[in-house]
């Protein structure tokens, strides 16, 4: 936008040029406030841009960043040494089951090896839940701050183009009593 107003200030400049007296004024005039116009819109584009656009590219390369993180692959390691560990406790009772019937003189090694079992899954489970419990609570924590952030974000941004439209409607209020003037004439 801030360059199409440019060209058009460029272009009624020339047009202003060309004509004589009062309108050939006015045509430079309305050209150098198109203009003075166009710069406001460009310093406001790269405000955006540094203001909300970076802001925004944070959040996005943040999100992505904490996919990519260890924290949830520790979290699926976790999760599988679980189920791996339930599943091997189930076939080790199937199996202890089997020698109490037969009465193998193998049981109480069986046994000793089903309470390590069972004691490395009570560990398992623990250790998974500590790591979701501490995944939640920093997912909390992230998403109230990048909340808190694209809130002033966005507030900045309203503010911004607040500011550019009442500058806009300023400069353009401001020509129009020459204008007025040429067409009463």
């Amino acid at each position: 936008m801030g360059q199409s107003l440019a060209d058009f200030g460029k272009a009624i400049k020339l047009l202003g040029a060309c004509e004589g007296d009062a309108l050939g004024t006015a045509f430079s005039e309305v050209g150098a406030k198109s203009e003075m116009l166009s710069i406001k819109l460009q310093r406001e584009a790269q405000h955006l841009l540094m203001n909300f656009e970076e802001p925004l590219k944070d959040y996005v390369r943040s999100v992505q960043s904490i996919k990519a993180s260890g924290t949830i692959a520790e979290r699926a390691n976790a999760f599988r040494q679980q189920c791996e560990l339930a599943e091997t406790i189930k076939l080790k009772e199937i199996d202890l089951n089997k020698m109490r019937l037969i009465r193998s003189e193998k049981l109480y090694d069986a046994e000793h090896e089903y309470e390590e079992l069972k004691a490395d899954s009570q560990e398992a489970t623990r250790r998974f839940e500590t790591i979701v419990r501490l995944m939640n609570e920093e997912t909390v924590r992230f998403q109230e701050q990048k909340t808190q952030d694209m809130g002033r974000a966005f507030h900045e941004f309203a503010k911004g183009q607040a500011r550019l439209a009442n500058a806009i409607a300023d400069a353009w209020r401001s020509l129009l009593p020459k204008l007025e003037s040429l067409s009463v004439s």
